[in-house]
């Protein structure tokens, strides 16, 4: 402490006097300023001072006001805690170059900073840095580095706790864009016949790290495609005797790019002519009340022997194929006490196709009892991806939208496979529909179209991919004359370039047969956040029943039994490479590889720089925190997804008065997609578009106040990424 220096003629000396016990006098001292020591830490003392002369009277003046002040406090020696740190998410690969990490949040009244310290070289050290999470980027493709991470306070002493255990992740290796070899295919064995209905071929067995799938595509109407399957070797069946078809192989490969290579050579085959022995009925006979007959024709065939009483309605009696003998006996045992029973004996060998359409290079009309809707073969829905040519059947005429077949005998059973999907965009011709009231259904109807029993429903977003639909014919539908129907609910009928739709691979099976799997649609990799619910579907045909099993980075997924894999709330730890094997009494085929990758998510304190705040978020999907796309570099939140006509907001309350500050951006239609900030329930800003990060900065009058922050969509369209995200919020409070 200085006391004002004062005058006299004689001279002056000072005297210090502390009014608190344990602090000290000064005693008379020439010097106007006075050290207190000795004293105790974080301790209040108070002074006066007061002058006298140096003549021989020494005058004394009087005491000045009191004045107080504190010791410091004792140095800070203790660290952050937890001590030693440790993860509350480990490190993850992000891409090929980047890996993620999150340190359990560390507590200290002078604050905490953080260092994430790379132990493998090539790695980086992240420096202090006030956030708990951190982005290492530049690293080298499909390499495992390791790292550290350790806290230090705020405090002048800068006191630093001891490194967390060492964790390691692996960046993701390069996106594989080579097909297998040999490119392109080539042919092992060319197609040749081998039988009347049906022609095999096997391709040269080509290579790939990731192992290799093959298509072999027909050039011949009549003639079917193989799907994607694992065996370089394929048999046609169902085919037309004495016809030539024409074939082509392709391959590609089971990374997630699915590398595929260039088609082989043309090479045909022609089917065998039928033997000149026809089938016959003879040896009619009633014997111990039975009623039977023989069945001639050549030995292999295999037939189905129908019944009827009037020639219109017939009803199977047997499957049966022909013995070596070249005859087989069929017994009726209903046949006695009628007055009259009519037998015929229909060819099925291999399969039965009731009907097929795969709309190239036009739809065959034939297989249609009627097309509504504008219906065409045309390629606005773009390429489904299982080998045929571009087109599938499209609709979006002002008519009823409908496709109905022709009438079938499904008595016998069997299997219905196609291809359907929702348009997902705002292109002419392929206009997203208004879902659900604007999504499709499949239906048959076993009196003629008088009623329609409804079997799916297409009506959310998860069919804006091409899904392939697999099932057998309900029980219901087995009839002799049932319709299929696949059925808009409803649309717009201003426009016809409106809430689009189209189906692909139509196929129906209308007898028992016997095919082993046969891949349509490959499951999809994707990018997910954490808590989310995404699915993964896979798509096959063949004799029925079909047994899926999904697995995980080679390990069963519990509840993964069925084609479509639904993964609720998934977690980080769910992320990896999926595969689905589909298998039935004749064989099995396995699906190429789906990697999914789950970003974790940060709470929303967290990702917007608020620790302490309460937020609150709702809506059709509520906001989130994340470290994909930020402003600071390390997390923001984002918009969650949302449909047409939905929203979503996050909000916290503050007292002012003050200032809000924070960062936004957008990605959305700029016409009618948009994200708003609203203070108190009023709108004060609002962006739409391509917009990057722009700051924002708000006044608040006193009082509670709601900080609200909310994206919207209208009834259609979607550009961009369809999401806002907002970071770096504070408040900084004003007063008197």
């Amino acid at each position: 402490m200085t006391a004002t220096t004062a005058s006299d003629p004689s001279g002056v000396q000072y005297f210090f006097h502390c009014l608190t016990t344990g602090g000290h006098d000064s005693g008379w001292q020439a010097s106007a300023t006075y050290v207190d020591t000795g004293l105790s830490p974080n301790t209040t003392y108070t002074y006066q001072v007061v002058t006298r002369d140096n003549s021989p009277s020494q005058n004394q003046g009087s005491y000045s006001a009191s004045a107080a002040a504190a010791t410091q406090p004792p140095p800070d020696t203790t660290p952050p805690t937890p001590n030693p740190s440790t993860w509350a998410t480990g490190p993850y690969a992000t891409g090929t170059t980047s890996i993620s990490m999150t340190a359990t949040t560390a507590s200290d009244p002078s604050g905490v900073q953080y260092f994430f310290h790379c132990l493998t070289s090539g790695g980086h050290d992240s420096g202090w840095q006030a956030s708990a999470t951190y982005v290492d980027t530049g690293l080298s493709p499909n390499t495992t580095y390791t790292y550290q991470v350790v806290t230090r306070d705020n405090s002048p002493s800068q006191n630093q706790g001891s490194y967390s255990a060492s964790a390691a992740a692996a960046t993701q290796p390069p996106p594989d864009t080579t097909p297998p070899t040999p490119n392109p295919s080539t042919w092992a064995t060319g197609p040749y016949a081998t039988g009347t209905t049906s022609i095999s071929m096997t391709a040269t067995t080509a290579s790939d790290p990731s192992g290799v799938q093959y298509f072999f595509h027909c050039l011949t109407s009549g003639g079917h495609d193989s799907g994607w399957q694992a065996s370089a070797t394929y048999v046609d069946t169902g085919l037309s005797p004495n016809t030539t078809y024409t074939y082509q192989v392709v391959t590609r490969d089971n990374s997630p790019s699915q590398n595929q290579g260039s088609y082989s050579a043309s090479a045909a085959a022609t089917t065998q002519q039928v033997a000149n022995n026809p089938r016959q009925l003879s040896g009619m006979a009633m014997s111990n009340g039975v009623f039977h007959f023989v069945l001639n024709g050549p030995v292999g065939s295999n037939y189905v022997v129908k019944v009827s009483t009037n020639l219109v309605n017939w009803v199977p009696l047997s499957t049966n194929t022909i013995s070596v003998e070249g005859s087989l006996i069929i017994n009726d045992p209903l046949a006695a006490g009628q007055p009259q029973r009519f037998y015929r004996a229909v060819l099925v060998n291999g399969q039965s196709v009731g009907l097929a359409d795969d709309f190239d290079p036009d739809i065959d009309l034939a297989q249609w009892s009627a097309l509504g809707g504008g219906a065409m073969a045309t390629n606005y829905a773009g390429y489904c991806g299982v080998g045929t040519g571009p087109n599938s059947l499209w609709f979006g005429g002002f008519s009823d939208r409908s496709a109905t077949t022709r009438v079938l005998d499904t008595t016998q059973g069997g299997t219905i496979g196609y291809f359907v999907r929702l348009a997902d965009s705002d292109e002419l011709n392929w206009d997203k529909p208004e879902l659900p009231q604007e999504g499709v259904v499949f239906e048959y109807s076993t009196d003629n179209g008088g009623s329609w029993v409804r079997l799916v429903t297409y009506d959310t977003p998860a069919y804006t991919k091409w899904f392939y639909e697999f099932m057998p014919i309900p029980p219901g539908a087995e009839a002799v004359g049932t319709l299929f129907r696949w059925r808009q609910l409803s649309f717009s009928t201003d426009r016809t370039t409106q809430d689009n739709w189209a189906l692909d691979e139509v196929e129906i099976i209308n007898a028992p047969s016997s095919r082993a799997p046969v891949l349509m649609e490959q499951p999809r990799s994707q990018v997910v956040f954490a808590a989310t619910t995404p699915s993964l579907h896979t798509g096959a045909k063949g004799s029925w029943p079909l047994t899926y099993r999904w697995t995980c980075n080679g390990t069963n997924v519990p509840g993964g039994t069925n084609a479509m894999l639904v993964l609720t709330n998934v977690a980080v730890s769910q992320g990896g490479t999926y595969v689905a094997a589909i298998s039935n009494a004749y064989g099995a085929v396995t699906s190429s590889v789906a990697v999914l990758t789950v970003f974790p998510v940060v709470p929303l304190a967290a990702a917007l720089d608020t620790p302490g705040w309460v937020w609150t978020t709702g809506g059709n999907a509520p906001w989130f925190g994340q470290t994909n796309i930020t402003h600071d570099g390390m997390s923001a939140a984002r918009s969650g997804p949302i449909w047409y006509s939905d929203m979503n907001w996050m909000q916290a309350t503050v007292t002012g008065p003050g200032t809000v500050s924070f960062w936004w951006k957008v990605s959305s239609e700029g016409c009618c997609d948009s994200v708003r900030f609203l203070l108190g329930g009023v709108e004060r800003a609002n962006i739409a578009g391509e917009v990057d990060w722009q700051p924002q900065s708000f006044s608040i009058s006193a009082g509670s106040q709601v900080l609200r922050w909310e994206y919207s969509k209208d009834d259609s369209g979607t550009v961009g990424q369809d999401a806002a995200w907002v970071d770096q919020v504070s408040f900084t409070p004003t007063g008197p």
